[in-house]
């Protein structure tokens, strides 16, 4: 009779186990459903939350690092399309949530100093422009120059570098044809 009362007792102790193993903390449930809705940062709080709360239940840490790596990697790929379409605000934003995931995230950190390199740029090149308008075509240069040096496929930058090399070259053509009329001039003197 023992030994039956036993084996029942171990019964319900492995379906209890069972039951509850098989029982998901609605934290984590919640989490899952945040991700799924796109309410990314909010998700993984909760993640976070059910792993801290069972941290023996390795389902929900891997749930929460898997769910933490595509969230990087989605907001990192948008951040970069966006600062490719020139669209700083939106990369910066999405940098931000990015090292709000992973505070040490390197790409969102270089990505960020990278806009602000961007704006360096677009303000040289906009004084740039200005003094090419005043035909101060060495000050335009040197700032042109600037920007390349530090980005040499920078595609305003290089666009202005050809028109500068342009004039220069016409420029020049222009000096040789006038010498070269002078001379000519020089050579056969009217009679």
């Amino acid at each position: 009779m023992s030994a039956i009362r036993t084996l029942t007792r171990t019964s319900f102790l492995v379906a209890l186990v069972v039951v509850t193993g098989c029982a998901q903390h609605p934290a984590y449930r919640s989490g899952m459903q945040l991700v799924a809705d796109g309410r990314i940062e909010d998700g993984l709080v909760q993640l976070e939350l059910a792993t801290r709360q069972v941290p023996q239940n390795a389902e929900y840490r891997s749930a929460l690092y898997r769910q933490r790596e595509l969230a990087v990697t989605q907001l990192l790929a948008q951040a970069e399309a966006a600062r490719a379409s020139n669209d700083s605000e939106a990369a910066a934003g999405l940098y931000r949530r990015v090292l709000g995931i992973e505070a040490a995230n390197v790409r969102a950190k270089a990505g960020i100093d990278q806009l602000a390199t961007d704006r360096r740029h677009q303000v040289l090149l906009a004084e740039a422009a200005a003094l090419l308008k005043k035909n101060d075509r060495a000050g335009a240069a040197q700032k042109i120059h600037s920007v390349l040096a530090e980005n040499a496929n920078q595609p305003e930058a290089r666009a202005m570098q050809r028109r500068l090399d342009e004039a220069r070259v016409q420029g020049t053509l222009a000096v040789s044809q006038h010498h070269a009329a002078n001379i000519r001039d020089d050579a056969c003197p009217l009679i």
